[in-house]
């Protein structure tokens, strides 16, 4: 029995509640994505963690197109991937764009610019905080902004 096999079969009880997914690519050993379903963090982007978020939002996606929603709430899902994978990711997203609305929690630029609207919040000066909103023109180019 591996490490890896499903709680059953391991004599566990499943926790309730709980999504335990396993994908297997050719020459590739199981993996496991459970934790990052589960909202852990995964940071520096190396290759596993690549791969794993590769494959949650492969799943999010999946389940996404097969029962859509009309809102979305997608909090840093880039953070682990390089370029190459933010430009699927991105790819992506664009589909199901036609279709929902989505708000995206994210640092990565190339993230940022593919959106329709920007919020954030900058500190110029030590402890005083200010909010800040971009909404951009068909065209990329900022249309207005307010504080």
């Amino acid at each position: 029995m591996t490490p890896h096999a499903p709680r059953a079969e391991r004599g566990e009880p499943d926790p309730p509640a709980t999504i335990y997914t396993v994908a297997e690519r050719a020459g590739v050993s199981h993996q496991t994505v459970s934790r990052y379903l589960k909202g852990e963090s995964l940071r520096p982007a190396n290759r596993e963690r690549v791969e794993q978020a590769m494959t949650a939002l492969a799943l999010l996606f999946s389940i996404f197109r097969a029962k859509p929603s009309p809102f979305c709430v997608l909090d840093e899902v880039d953070a682990p991937l390089d370029d190459a994978n933010i430009g699927r990711f991105l790819s992506m997203l664009d589909e199901f764009t036609k279709e929902s609305q989505f708000v995206v929690i994210s640092h990565n630029k190339q993230t940022m610019a593919r959106g329709d609207a920007l919020y954030g919040v900058t500190m110029q000066e030590r402890g005083v905080s200010q909010l800040v909103s971009v909404r951009f023109k068909d065209g990329k180019e900022p249309a207005d902004s307010a504080a």
